[in-house]
């Protein structure tokens, strides 16, 4: 029989507020991995067994991704554990291979608990698994993939409904970039959404952005 516990949250704090509450919990309690999971997702009927045998006698820092398959085209793939996200533009592809990469949020699995790193709670929604994996490296963890096992992944249906889903997605590139980013690289960034706003008469999230950007 399995055990459920429930950790109720006080707020809505966003996606890195609510996995530190968990994160929180599970270093008190000494277990061995930790496996973080979107709440739209189904996972496959051995996958905590792949994940035991794939972290079978490793020792070293650890933290991986798997196969995400979309919910409703199984033979369709949303990532091979990775995301990429380009410093200079903001782009973002599970496919195309920008300068950066990612563990993708929806599943990330890690051992050494006690190593494990906090979210950074700045990022409400959006670019904090980019962030979150430049922490995951500098607290030596190995970043890697395991090919043999999947979930499969309602992508975006948490979120399609919120209308303002991108200017928080804005927020998040505009933190990043502060961050993470060169000021060559922020500078770079500026310039091409600049462009694009003008370019595409999206004259209100032009406006939105330049308000943000040099706050």
């Amino acid at each position: 029989m399995v055990d459920y516990i429930f950790l109720q949250s006080p707020k809505n704090g966003g996606f890195g507020y609510g996995n530190n509450i968990g994160l929180r919990y599970l270093k008190e309690s000494n277990e061995s991995v930790c496996i973080l999971l979107n709440n739209d997702t189904v996972v496959c009927k051995d996958f905590f067994v792949k994940i035991r045998d794939y972290l079978n006698g490793r020792n070293e820092k650890v933290a991986f991704s798997i196969l995400s398959r979309y919910y409703t085209h199984f033979n369709r793939i949303d990532s091979e554990g990775f995301g990429y996200f380009d410093m200079y533009t903001g782009r973002s592809s599970h496919k195309y291979h920008y300068n950066i990469k990612y563990l993708v949020g929806s599943c990330i699995i890690m051992n050494n608990i006690a190593s494990i790193p906090y979210f950074d709670e700045n990022f409400f929604l959006y670019c904090e698994d980019i962030d979150y994996t430049f922490s995951l490296v500098d607290n030596q963890y190995s970043i890697e993939y395991d090919p043999q096992n999947y979930f499969l992944h309602k992508v975006n249906s948490s979120t399609s409904s919120n209308p303002n889903m991108e200017k928080i997605k804005m927020l998040s590139m505009i933190y990043l970039m502060r961050k993470r980013g060169t000021t060559m690289q922020f500078i770079a960034f500026f310039l091409t959404r600049f462009i694009y706003y003008m370019c595409n008469f999206r004259f209100s999230y032009l406006t939105y952005f330049c308000k943000n950007v040099w706050k």
